[in-house]
């Protein structure tokens, strides 16, 4: 994602998805005009697929990362394991979250978030798909 100044116009609803390395990702920004009011994000895991020997091994080794969303405002963060695949569910309502704080979250990417006051539907389309991902009809 990245950041930039823009609205107008009705609320939209965008999909992007990437298959890789044993984890399916799918982003859904909603949008007034360019600027994202909110984004949601759900990777499922598949534990072979990604490496994971088990669900015991996914705990251990995704666990931590429900911590660094902890009491971030406007940030939701979950994963709940099942006995093949873990789902990892992540929403972030950019009218309540500070975007220096969430663009340091792992998996962020933003520019300029120094002076930054909404993230580019625009920009992070494209830098979506530069790094593989497609759109959903």
């Amino acid at each position: 994602m990245l950041a930039a100044c823009a609205s107008g116009g009705s609320e939209t609803q965008t999909s992007y998805s990437l298959t890789q390395n044993g984890t399916e990702s799918t982003i859904i920004f909603y949008a007034t005009g360019d600027k994202v009011t909110k984004q949601a994000v759900e990777n499922t895991i598949d534990y072979e697929g990604s490496g994971l020997a088990d669900k015991e091994t996914a705990e251990s080794t995704l666990g931590p990362l429900v911590g660094q969303f902890q009491g971030i405002e406007g940030v939701e963060h979950s994963i709940e394991y099942g006995d093949t695949t873990a789902v990892e569910t992540m929403t972030v309502d950019y009218s309540v979250a500070n975007l220096q704080e969430v663009a340091e979250l792992l998996g962020s990417s933003y520019s300029d978030t120094d002076n930054a006051s909404a993230v580019s539907l625009k920009k992070s389309v494209e830098l979506l798909e530069k790094s593989g991902y497609t759109k959903v009809k």
